[in-house]
């Protein structure tokens, strides 16, 4: 026999087939059913199979409205649905995914925010949420994986509210009781507030024009440092550019602090709320003049420290750096001088260099302290983002 009969005798035995598959399927009375299919039943156009559910989950399970959440946890599951049970590892995989997915705005991270969006769904009150969130942020400085922090810090907490025999598994039944009642009480409470926008006009080119006729040049400052200060100031956000044009801010240039009668010693720039100066040589210009662009939009404001002195961000602030370790701290003391100072468990902290330096990792500075602050210091400065209107 050759191939080519040996497919056309094969195709013949399954058409063969088909037809008396679909013979019975067309009546009723032709299908041969097995014992594991007892619970099969055919529908009333004799079109389909239809599942028993009742034989599945046990009498009134298939009416439990946590059912369908019953089963996507369920990734263990055995023969028989209406005896299954969910694992605390199957519940460390459930919480996981959750947490994974409330990272919405692409740092890898589950900032504090978006913790306390889904927070109540594991049944934390907003209290207890900032406590498992600072836990888990030291734990994560500990070198712990997001998998691990679940398992250590969300999975206990679900297993005590819902497994109430005490066995070490959740069953249909004590899940459905925990969820519904998860489901009736969990309430989104209050996150991280934020300043509301306020629409401002757009510095035109001809402003933008005034504001490059502030800086000048002084001692061996050159015509490419002026160029390199030009392109800071049209990279900065426009209500800082506000800022320097409503108060005249000089932006004053020089080649080395050494030709400066006023200068601050160890500073790559320095302002005293009237004028910006720069020292080009420190190898650190382009920051520094960013830094004290902050300092000088900070303390200018209509009421003086519009972020410094703002409530809500020294309290993030403080939060945050009392989860920071001490190697941490250590390595951005060096900056840390202007005031005004908060308590941390490292004793009074002057914040106004951390605010300066948050806004200049925010506005394009790749140092390692603005970079560094802006990772370790998620919320407040989200929070200083928005009060200082960088889009």
């Amino acid at each position: 026999m050759n191939h080519e009969s040996f497919e056309k005798a094969d195709l013949s035995a399954a058409q063969q087939s088909a037809a008396v598959l679909s013979a019975d399927f067309a009546n009723a009375n032709h299908i041969q059913m097995r014992p594991v299919d007892q619970n099969l039943t055919v529908s009333a156009d004799n079109k389909s199979l239809v599942f028993d559910t009742k034989a599945l989950y046990g009498s009134g399970s298939q009416a439990l409205p946590s059912t369908a959440e019953f089963d996507k946890l369920n990734t263990a599951a055995n023969i028989n649905p209406a005896t299954d049970t969910l694992s605390k590892a199957e519940i460390t995989k459930g919480a996981f995914d959750i947490l994974v997915a409330s990272n919405t705005n692409g740092n890898d991270r589950v900032d504090l925010n978006e913790w306390l969006n889904v927070a109540p769904l594991f049944g934390f009150d907003k209290h207890g949420a900032e406590q498992v969130y600072a836990e888990g942020v030291k734990q994560d400085k500990e070198g712990k994986s997001l998998y691990e922090i679940t398992r250590n810090l969300v999975t206990p907490v679900v297993m005590g509210a819902a497994d109430t025999g005490h066995n070490g598994s959740i069953d249909r039944q004590e899940f459905d009781s925990w969820f519904t009642e998860i489901a009736s009480n969990a309430k989104p409470y209050d996150n991280v507030p934020m300043p509301t926008p306020v629409d401002k006009p757009v510095v035109t080119a001809a402003e933008l024009e005034r504001l490059h006729q502030q800086v000048g040049a002084f001692g061996s400052a050159s015509i490419q440092d002026v160029a390199q200060i030009y392109a800071q100031i049209d990279k900065l956000p426009d209500a800082q550019k506000r800022e320097l044009l409503r108060d005249n801010i000089q932006i004053q240039l020089f080649g080395s602090s050494s030709e400066d009668p006023s200068a601050v010693p160890g500073a790559g720039a320095y302002t005293d709320g009237q004028k910006i100066v720069v020292y080009m040589d420190s190898g650190m210009s382009d920051e520094a003049f960013r830094h004290e662009v902050f300092h000088t939009y900070d303390l200018n404001s209509p009421n003086g420290g519009l972020v410094t002195n703002d409530a809500t961000y020294q309290g993030l602030l403080q939060q945050e750096l009392n989860n920071l370790t001490f190697d941490q701290f250590d390595a951005i003391r060096p900056i840390l001088a202007d005031a005004p100072n908060i308590a941390s468990k490292f004793g009074s902290t002057p914040i106004g260099d951390i605010a300066a330096e948050q806004y200049a990792g925010l506005t394009g500075d790749t140092s390692s302290f603005g970079r560094n602050l802006v990772n370790w210091l998620p919320n407040s400065t989200a929070y200083l983002k928005q009060l200082t209107e960088i889009a």
